[in-house]
């Protein structure tokens, strides 16, 4: 990493002698965006345009409003974009540093009043001569872009799918980094050597909000599938006290597939002489229930307490993959069936 501070440094323009010689890093590069959550859920959203409640999982208000989410093989990604302004999105898919490996990768959207034009490119910073700046068409190829005006602004929303280069995870428990920027169209690209502060996260299937210190939570599933107009069971096992004083667990799926499965509301159960308690969520799906990943949002109330069932509350979240079967798949493609995507279970 010295190496290429240096390498950037003599790259600066010749100055006047006895001049201070300053690293020329843009200034929208040089802030780490404040992310809400570093734990992201596995979340298939509708890439039309519109961001709709509990679709998207919001990543930073800064420097401009975004959200990321995932699912094994793609990353998805949101913003709210000044009117006038391009979307200019960072990957470090594999989370080692922006002037690391070959696996960074700039994604631009350009909005023209009608319709998004994405284009994307690679920073491969394995090679001798530093870090250099590649074309990706198979990345821009590859990848799903939607976009619509809303009020000041224009939404974009857009989907990574791998092309077959081995770059976006595939499985849970990997950490990547993103930032996401608003920049005049005729703004020139960065220099490759330059580096990026990102924000750094960890791709998930479950997550925790604001759980009491000592508190655990595990789902079991028999798998993280399902087929609509099929049911599913998933036991939760908690890890505590009745010193924690919950009175109510609510669940309930959220987002897209929020009226195709069950709510559940009953008492929390109480604590055993292990310090277990169990709470089992068994639920019909529609056959209508888009495919996709889905989250499954578990909320805790505490009864010295008013009821919390806001994001900042107590709660849990999983997230489940609803697919066709391979039945069902086969009448699908006979039938010509709209491809759709989404089911997933989250919380928090």
């Amino acid at each position: 990493m010295f190496s290429l501070l240096l390498m950037a440094v003599a790259q600066q323009p010749t100055q006047a002698p006895g001049a201070l010689i300053t690293p020329q890093l843009p200034a929208a590069f040089s802030v780490a965006p404040i992310v809400s959550d570093t734990i992201r859920l596995s979340l298939s959203p509708k890439i039309d345009g519109k961001i709709q409640t509990e679709e998207w999982d919001a990543f930073a208000a800064n420097p401009i409003e975004s959200f990321q989410q995932w699912e094994p093989g793609k990353v998805h990604a949101a913003a709210r974009v000044p009117m006038g302004q391009d979307l200019l999105v960072s990957f470090d898919l594999r989370g080692d540093g922006w002037l690391q490996g070959n696996d960074n990768v700039e994604v631009r959207v350009k909005w023209n009043g009608t319709a998004p034009e994405l284009s994307a490119r690679r920073l491969d910073a394995t090679r001798p001569e530093g870090p250099t700046w590649v074309d990706a068409p198979s990345i821009a190829g590859s990848s799903r872009v939607a976009a619509a005006v809303e009020g000041d602004k224009w939404v974009a929303e857009l989907s990574l799918t791998d092309p077959g280069l081995a770059l976006i995870p595939t499985k849970a428990d990997t950490p990547i980094g993103m930032r996401f920027d608003a920049i005049a169209p005729t703004e020139a690209v960065a220099e490759a050597y330059l580096p990026r502060a990102l924000g750094m996260v960890t791709l998930s299937m479950d997550r925790g909000a604001n759980l009491p210190t000592g508190f655990k939570w595990a789902p079991e599933f028999k798998g993280r599938s399902v087929v609509p107009g099929e049911s599913f069971r998933i036991r939760l096992t908690f890890n505590g006290t009745d010193m924690l004083d919950f009175k109510r667990i609510d669940m309930r799926t959220e987002g897209l597939a929020q009226n195709e499965t069950n709510s559940l509301g009953l008492p929390f159960p109480a604590f055993d002489r292990k310090s277990r308690a169990f709470v089992d969520y068994e639920t019909n799906v529609t056959p209508e229930a888009e495919t996709g990943w889905r989250v499954l949002r578990g909320t805790l109330d505490e009864r010295r307490s008013s009821r919390r069932a806001t994001r900042s509350g107590r709660s849990f979240s999983s997230t489940l993959r609803c697919q066709r079967s391979s039945r069902a798949r086969a009448s699908r493609r006979r039938s010509a069936w709209p491809r759709s995507s989404g089911l997933t279970r989250r919380s928090a």
